[in-house]
């Protein structure tokens, strides 16, 4: 799906090889409003998120936050600076309580030779990457609130939906506050247009979650924007 949030959607098939691997990385927990990296930081180290969410964020010019990916389960990020040593270009945040494994990129360098596959998946998700930022530039300053809520709503649930299928309203887990981090958007702009979701029947609001009623309409109207 072409939207402004769509790398780690991208990305999944790309990091599945990652996905299977047990032996290389360290699980690690990382709680909700934690750093895990800070902007021109150096290390060896990048992660993939089993689940949880983590928001990328670089400062602009006049030090407000500009925020550039919100990374869900499956994605793998960070391997460029790692392999790289170079300065980290945005801050990672904990948006919600993360499952990780952590690896370091000497390691897997030296593991490349027996498992090429990972190394061909991380070509792979350069690729992606570099796809997604286009589209992002694009589309960032064209899409409306109610584009940008509805879009990382159905991203959202689609992975609910994955992980309990038996559910037939994905919930999103995810506050207002969280959905308006995710979003670049006030909690206020979040509030008013689940409001206006909710009148049309797409959503309902509960403490600490939302409730996708209509699934399959809430994906054909993202489809159509």
């Amino acid at each position: 799906m072409n939207n402004i949030y769509a790398t780690w959607d991208g990305s999944l098939q790309c990091t599945r090889p990652w996905l299977e691997v047990q032996d290389l990385g360290e699980p690690m927990r990382l709680a909700a409003g934690s750093t895990l990296s800070e902007a021109q930081s150096v290390h060896g180290a990048f992660h993939l998120i089993r689940t949880g969410y983590i928001s990328a964020t670089m400062a602009r010019a006049n030090g407000a936050p500009l925020l550039l990916e919100i990374f869900g389960p499956g994605t793998l990020f960070g391997a460029g600076p790692a392999f790289e040593r170079s300065p980290r270009f945005a801050t990672t945040l904990a948006i919600t309580d993360c499952t990780l494994d952590r690896f370091d990129a000497a390691t897997v360098e030296s593991a490349f030779a027996a498992r090429p596959e990972l190394a061909v998946a991380l070509i792979r998700l350069m690729n992606v990457v570099q796809r997604s930022l286009a589209r992002k530039l694009m589309r960032f300053t064209s899409s409306t609130p109610e584009e940008r809520l509805l879009e990382l709503l159905a991203r959202v649930s689609r992975v609910a939906q994955s992980q309990n299928p038996r559910r037939e309203r994905p919930q999103v887990h995810l506050t207002h506050d969280q959905l308006a981090a995710m979003t670049g958007l006030s909690r206020v702009t979040v509030t008013r247009t689940l409001k206006k979701l909710a009148t049309q029947g797409l959503v309902l609001t509960q403490p600490g979650h939302v409730e996708v009623l209509r699934p399959e309409l809430l994906q054909r109207r993202v489809e159509g924007l």
